[in-house]
This record gives structure tokens, sequence and C-alpha cells, in this order.
């Protein structure tokens, strides 16, 4: 309860959700002056590199928006219900491994 206490009111999840897409976002922009340097050598590998850097273009910035999202929401419950929030975590794990188990077999 005491670390429900002492977080309460402080809420960086926006800014660093912010902040990583902006930084993924520059970071992958860097990365295309590496892919300057695969084109010159072959065309083949550079058009491989470039289609990720896209992908990482496009989905990474989301995905790390959404994680802080995820965090967000699980700091709420915990303010709400602590309690609330390790069953609901316990849950959401054992429907996870009961999939898991499923695609298995």
């Amino acid at each position: 309860m005491d670390i429900v206490k002492r977080r309460k009111g402080r809420s960086y999840h926006v800014l660093a959700a912010l902040l990583g897409m902006i930084g993924i976002t520059v970071e992958t922009m860097c990365f295309f002056a590496i892919y300057r340097v695969i084109a010159a050598v072959s065309d083949k590998y550079a058009h491989a590199y470039r289609a990720g850097l896209i992908g990482m273009l496009v989905f990474g910035p989301f995905c790390h928006v959404m994680c802080c999202a995820t965090i967000y929401y699980h700091n709420a419950v915990v303010r709400m219900n602590p309690q609330m929030a390790v069953e609901e975590t316990l849950r959401l794990q054992t429907e996870r491994f009961e999939e898991e188990e499923r695609w298995k077999s």
C-alpha cells in the first residue's frame, strides 16, 4: 500500500510514451545512413534492410506507446484496488498459459 501512496499524483507515462515515440523515430531515421552504405554494396540486402526500417518506423513508436498505456492502466487499477490488480494479472497469465498449451497440442 505504501507504493500506491508514494506514486499517487505522479503520471510520467504519457511523457515516457511521447519521448519513446520521438526517440524511436529519430533512431530509425539514423539507421537510414547504414542503408546507404548497404545499398552501395548490394541492392538485395539493402531492399530487405529498408523494409525492416519502414516496419520499425511504422510499428516501433506504436508498440512503445501501447506498452506505456498498459503500465498506466495497471497503475490505475492498483490505486483503486491493489488486490484486484494482482488477481487480474494472475488471471491474464493463466489464460495466456492455457492458450499456449492449447496451441501446442
